[in-house]
């Protein structure tokens, strides 16, 4: 299995997401997907950050709320802003339970 349904594919759910952003596509399925493999805290502080960098990922990703980029991501990633962005795969993987 590949791809965002891939448990211990924490890459392509950042990646997927983050495609889904950019495009306006935020109501499928695998999107949600992203979000729900036990790791979406690593997937948001990995948008986030990537977001960044990325001022039209950014305004994509506040383009899906009211209030504009969405606070709780902001904190979110404020807490775990110890944990370098390499090490967020493993941030995914333990938040998952995975050995």
């Amino acid at each position: 299995m590949s791809g965002p349904y891939d448990p211990d594919n924490f890459a392509a759910r950042v990646n997927y997401a983050a495609q889904c952003f950019m495009r306006g596509m935020r109501s499928s399925r695998t999107f949600d997907t992203c979000f729900e493999m036990n790791d979406g805290t690593a997937v948001v502080v990995a948008l986030v950050r990537r977001s960044l960098k990325n001022p039209k990922l950014r305004a994509a990703i506040a383009s899906g709320w009211s209030e504009g980029f969405p606070q709780s991501w902001t904190d979110k990633a404020a807490t775990h802003a110890h944990i370098p962005t390499r090490c967020l795969p493993e941030l995914a993987r333990t938040l998952r339970g995975a050995p």
